[in-house]
């Protein structure tokens, strides 16, 4: 053998079983491209791929200190420890039921006091007993519950059918301009023309211009095409029915052949 041949030198590449085994499973992973290297996920370092060296990190003080605040941290109660479960769903039918009679039927301050009776009616029941209802949760689940699911409901009784409105503006107790508006349709799920409120809508101002914008604004908001309206019953305000200026005329700029009914 030639002298000056050189001895070839061995190089260890990184065993993917290492991974498994229990010194390492918690830190080691591969390097990407580079079969001779290593990588520590707790100390973010790159190491030799010999089994040795690897086993000399483990008992580094670094490497064992920053093991001990990774277990610190996964040792810490998690968020989920500390919320509430959710509602029963019999209670929250319970609630519901009793939010929709409450809507329907009287005003929403004699809820706190039929909350309280109702949990007293029957002192076995789970359902009833855990039965929470007053005035703040009673208005919220009117508002953001039980209201949107009738008009998706309406809307969808409604469809495609050619429909009727009734339409009146006035000012509230708090001196704010708002318009309600009740629908006339043949409803195909009853199988007879129905006559129901629809919408109750804040208005900017009280002119021609802003409330007929806010009207054609709720009807394409509610799928609820312009052309299907037959016509509108309104009251006698110039506002709403004069010659020149008023919502009427401009709704008949849109739908030459609205029928305006106008109260006497």
């Amino acid at each position: 053998m030639p002298k000056d041949s050189k001895k070839k030198k061995y190089s260890q590449k990184y065993k993917k079983e290492w991974e498994a085994e229990k010194a390492f499973k918690e830190w080691l992973t591969s390097v990407p491209g580079q079969n001779s290297l290593a990588f520590c996920k707790c100390c973010k370092s790159e190491l030799k791929a010999h089994k040795k060296d690897l086993e000399s990190h483990a008992n580094t003080q670094k490497h064992l200190k920053k093991m001990a605040e990774l277990g610190s941290v996964a040792q810490t109660p998690q968020i989920t420890q500390f919320v509430r479960q959710t509602i029963d769903d019999r209670r929250k039918i319970a609630e519901l039921k009793v939010v929709a009679f409450i809507a329907e039927h009287c005003s929403v301050a004699t809820v706190d006091h039929l909350g309280e009776l109702i949990k007293s009616l029957d002192g076995k029941s789970e359902t009833l007993k855990e039965l929470k209802l007053h005035r703040t949760k009673c208005m919220s689940l009117i508002v953001n519950v039980i209201s949107p699911c009738l008009l998706q409901d309406l809307m969808d009784d409604v469809g495609d059918s050619y429909y009727s409105l009734i339409i009146d503006d006035t000012t509230t107790i708090d001196t704010k301009k708002v318009m309600g508006i009740m629908i006339r349709y043949c409803s195909k799920k009853k199988r007879k023309v129905v006559t129901t409120f629809y919408r109750l809508v804040e208005l900017e101002a009280g002119d021609a211009q802003t409330i007929y914008d806010a009207f054609k604004q709720v009807l394409e908001e509610d799928g609820l095409k312009l052309h299907k309206l037959i016509g509108i019953g309104v009251d006698g305000a110039s506002v709403m029915v004069g010659s020149r200026n008023s919502f009427a005329t401009r709704l008949t700029n849109d739908i030459p052949n609205a029928v305006i009914v106008k109260c006497l």
